[in-house]
């Protein structure tokens, strides 16, 4: 894993077929490359209602409309809030006011 830059990003070859991901120094941040497109994607485990771990995954843009530093920052951003709001649901659902 290097950390991904605009250049190394500009010169991945698309794919000839289906999908293959270039990761990121920053954990959680890679790139989808496909057939036409290159697509800055982030993706975290959070906890369930029955303390499973679940992936989520959520692209945050494509290249060359973001570039790989503004892609970086909103990563790290949506993986925060990703963070936030699975242990928020699991504190939630572990006691509620009924319960109390």
């Amino acid at each position: 894993m290097a950390e991904l830059t605009d250049k190394a990003v500009e010169k991945l070859p698309l794919a000839t077929g289906g999908q293959y991901v270039v990761r990121d120094d920053l954990p959680g941040f890679y790139v989808v490359v496909g057939k036409r497109s290159k697509t800055f994607t982030v993706q975290c485990d959070v906890k369930d209602d029955l303390g499973k771990r679940r992936t989520k995954k959520k692209s945050i843009g494509s290249f060359p409309d973001l570039t790989v530093r503004q892609a970086r920052a909103k990563a790290k951003a949506e993986l925060g809030a990703m963070q936030v709001a699975g242990k928020f649901e699991e504190r939630r659902k572990e006691w509620t006011l009924g319960e109390a």
